[in-house]
């Protein structure tokens, strides 16, 4: 696929996340997708790795019991080969301890044959172990 389609699928992700449409993310990935977020000392609950896509799939859903997106905002979008990187921010809430946190992020996203195979998220994990009350 070329790199506009690859740009656009990431877009669909970001647009099916703002719907709450967990299938509609899990759709684009393959099969066997490597997907990585932050999570300091491995205590934050949505954070770390998955394999898989029924484990991205249940990703989401500890995002949604955890977690409340306020804001976010995909804001480039750079593609080169099949990888897309996207920068942009988000304001997300802790439902545990009440406590919200803003963060600046990157998102890279790896393709073959039209389907994610690898997502990695760089952030600062420091706010959100804050708003977790990790530390």
């Amino acid at each position: 696929m070329s790199e506009l389609s690859n740009v656009e699928v990431v877009k669909q992700i970001y647009a099916a996340f703002g719907r709450g449409d967990i299938s509609g993310i899990v759709n684009a990935l393959a099969d066997d997708v490597e997907w990585e977020t932050p999570a300091p000392g491995g205590d934050i609950p949505i954070g770390g790795r998955c394999r898989g896509r029924q484990e991205v799939e249940d990703f989401f859903v500890r995002l949604g019991q955890y977690s409340e997106m306020h804001h976010f905002e995909p804001q480039d979008f750079i593609a080169q080969g099949d990888k897309v990187v996207v920068l942009g921010r988000y304001r997300e809430f802790a439902k545990n301890t009440g406590r919200s946190f803003e963060l600046d992020w990157a998102m890279a996203w790896t393709f073959q044959n039209g389907k994610v195979t690898k997502f990695r998220e760089y952030s600062d994990s420091l706010p959100m172990a804050i708003a977790f009350g990790v530390i």
